[in-house]
């Protein structure tokens, strides 16, 4: 709804009308967000009907024996003793998980650990994912800000910061992904042996340098460009 520039100007009557009218606006989005909102609480409760149907056979699905078995060093060092916060959130989580496979009702899970049933079901999910060494993450899952995917763009690349070094996260693997021929290009290149690693002994000392890889990076802009 567009407002007058100047309601001064505006007579009593048209006052009246103006106000009529936005009172109608304001009802009508008090209205829009009670069905927004009844909406979200009902796919809420859909989710977690569908996870609680998913995880219903508790000790039957979820081996977290097989979890036990899963040294990893980031596990360890999360039960460091200089890692308090870590450790404390960590073990929250592992309660929460061995009280749930125990036949636990969530409901006293939430109660006395202080999470929320759809934090636990997350978990649970992240926990069965499978590790790159073939067995399951585990508990290694619940382990702060560790990440168990590989990163992966959505949005397109927007550059931020007075040298262009914020906002390019995953950028590459975006344009890889989107032309893959820069990646056959790429890799004939490494095949055909455009750019090597030479090593070389200076003063006692082991240097290295890649040899070519200015001629590869400027041909490489240049597919870059022609691609747009």
């Amino acid at each position: 709804m567009n407002l007058p520039a100047n309601l001064d100007a505006l007579s009593p009557e048209e006052l009246r009308t103006l106000a009529a009218q936005l009172m109608a606006q304001v009802g009508e989005n008090e209205r829009d967000l009670r069905y927004r909102q009844t909406r979200i609480d009902q796919l809420t409760h859909e989710i977690a009907v569908l996870r609680r149907l998913h995880f219903g056979k508790r000790s039957e699905q979820l081996n977290v024996e097989l979890w036990r078995d899963n040294p990893d060093e980031r596990l360890s060092s999360c039960l460091t003793r200089g890692n308090d916060v870590s450790r404390a959130t960590f073990e929250t989580r592992q309660q929460a998980v061995l009280r749930y496979t125990a036949e636990e009702s969530v409901k006293a899970i939430e109660r006395s650990t202080g999470i929320n049933r759809r934090q636990l079901y997350r978990w649970l999910e992240r926990a069965q994912t499978p590790h790159p060494d073939g067995r399951p993450f585990g508990f290694r899952a619940l382990i702060r800000y560790l990440r168990i995917a590989d990163y992966e763009r959505v949005r397109d690349v927007q550059v931020r910061g007075e040298r262009g070094s914020r906002g390019a996260a995953g950028a590459l693997t975006q344009l890889f992904e989107r032309y893959p021929e820069l990646t056959g290009w790429l890799l004939l290149q490494v095949k055909q042996r455009r750019v090597l690693l030479e090593q070389r002994h200076t003063d006692g000392q082991l240097h290295t340098r890649l040899r070519g890889l200015q001629s590869i990076h400027d041909e490489f802009l240049r597919r870059c460009r022609s691609l747009g």
